[in-house]
């Protein structure tokens, strides 16, 4: 018996030739839709009119009331967003790429919302693809947020299709801001994950009666991610359901908060060291490709440095900027680049710098990988004896020139004294990289990487880094 195939136009299609064409279509279709994704991200884009805003000594100050307490994170580092939150009389402020789905995001989103019950404006800004807060008993938590009448819940660039460039774009920024007069900037997410399972770093500031400080800057660039069309509000309504999870979630915070053998009544501002001068600098809010701001800061800060320290998670920039990185280091009389292991790191994107690692090994610059058994997930650097920076900066291409980021610069001889010491504490746990891209012996031992992690990384970075040098 013959077989009978469709007819268009006169000609005969037969079903191999069908699925055929259509399996083209489909991937000439993908491949059109990444291109216009990556493109974008092939310009050049420089820093412009920010440096020339923001010479190298403009971060120096003579004096100022605010205070800075740095924070390596723990549990009682994160019990101070909750003390500060239920201190709170007229706002909260919060920025955040992510939320843990465990306890401790639980007990901060009931601080927020204890706090709304009490009249506080809470303002929560989250990354709208990364935030996690759907995961969280379900979305009831983001529900509950969004029904809560005080709270205002944001979210930063939502998934549009039909802007395939903007996809990859994200808010990293980690910022949290209480009356005006406490603000908390570092690299850690929200959860016991970020302040428990990792090692990471942030510094308390206390505003006092500095006009200008740290928390008004932070306040203004509020109001910038309040005003740009990135940012949607999502809202609610309450329901049954999500008053019972209300009344559930401020009876486990009240069992915790009460009997937590964290001191309540800490005198934070006491603790902190003086500041002559702190100031905020950010990466552009919007755009597909951005200015490079954060990154052009710490380069120039560095570049007019005699001692440099920087600590990043994993270091994935393009070449030309490694290049300025070793050009810089030359003459210093150190010049540190601090980041994880192998063995610790979770990031796939830590195969990228181990396929370049050997581009660093230069006299001058000498590497330090962590050996800890946590990922270290810090962001930070020191400058001579005054200048620091801590906050959200990742040295790597997403933060230079993706999502936007933020560090604090401080100008504080006690603050760089008691950073230095916790970066040369992290280093002691580490092993330097010697120039034969190798380890050097060293008071601790080399962790052992699964052969497996070696060979998917390795596979990662050989695919990748070619990539990267095209952004």
């Amino acid at each position: 018996m013959k077989r009978r195939f469709p007819v268009l136009y006169g000609r005969r299609i037969f079903p191999r030739r069908i699925a055929l064409r259509a399996g083209c279509f489909v991937a000439a279709f993908i491949l059109a839709y990444l291109l216009c994704a990556f493109v974008p991200y092939t310009v050049t884009v420089r820093a412009g009119d920010y440096l020339a805003l923001h010479p190298y000594e403009s971060f120096f100050g003579t004096g100022s009331d605010e205070r800075a307490l740095l924070m390596p994170t723990d549990e009682e580092s994160f019990f101070t967003r909750l003390v500060l939150a239920e201190r709170a009389e007229e706002s909260i402020d919060v920025a955040t790429y992510n939320f843990s789905n465990d306890d401790g995001a639980r007990r901060f989103i009931a601080a927020l919302v204890r706090a709304a019950d009490r009249g506080v404006r809470v303002r929560l800004f989250t990354d709208a693809k990364m935030s996690g807060l759907n995961k969280i008993d379900g979305g009831k938590a983001k529900d509950l947020l969004e029904a809560t009448a005080a709270v205002e819940l944001y979210e930063y660039n939502p998934v549009n299709l039909f802007d395939p460039a903007m996809l990859p774009v994200s808010m990293h920024d980690k910022l949290y801001s209480v009356d005006g007069e406490w603000l908390i900037v570092g690299g850690a997410n929200i959860g016991f994950h970020h302040f428990v399972n990792n090692d990471d770093l942030e510094v308390l500031i206390s505003d006092g009666a500095t006009e200008d400080g740290a928390t008004a800057q932070a306040e203004a660039y509020f109001g910038q991610l309040l005003a740009s069309p990135l940012t949607v509000r999502r809202t609610g309504k309450m329901t049954g359901k999500l008053q019972t999870y209300k009344a559930e979630l401020l009876r486990d915070f009240s069992a915790y908060y009460d009997g937590s053998p964290f001191d309540k009544a800490r005198d934070y501002r006491a603790e902190g060291v003086a500041v002559n001068k702190i100031t905020l600098v950010t990466n552009p809010i919007e755009g597909k490709k951005r200015a490079p701001d954060v990154l052009e800061v710490l380069f120039m800060l560095a570049e007019n440095s005699d001692r440099v320290h920087f600590r990043t998670p994993y270091y994935v920039l393009t070449d030309g900027y490694t290049e300025r990185l070793t050009a810089m280091s030359a003459g210093k009389s150190s010049f540190i680049l601090s980041t994880n292991s192998l063995y610790n790191t979770p990031n796939m994107a830590f195969g990228v710098y181990l396929k370049n690692r050997k581009k660093l090994l230069t006299p001058s610059l000498t590497v330090y990988e962590y050996q800890g058994e946590r990922q270290n997930h810090g962001k930070a650097a020191v400058f001579d004896d005054r200048l620091s920076a801590i906050g959200s900066f990742n040295l790597d291409e997403r933060s230079a020139h993706i999502d936007t980021e933020m560090m604090l610069i401080i100008d504080s001889e006690p603050f760089n004294a008691a950073l230095s010491a916790e970066l040369d504490r992290l280093d002691a746990l580490s092993l330097a990289v010697g120039p034969d891209n190798d380890y050097l012996p060293g008071a601790v031992p080399a962790r052992e990487v699964p052969a497996g992690k070696k060979l998917l990384y390795g596979f990662y970075g050989w695919f990748f880094a070619p990539f990267i040098n095209l952004i």
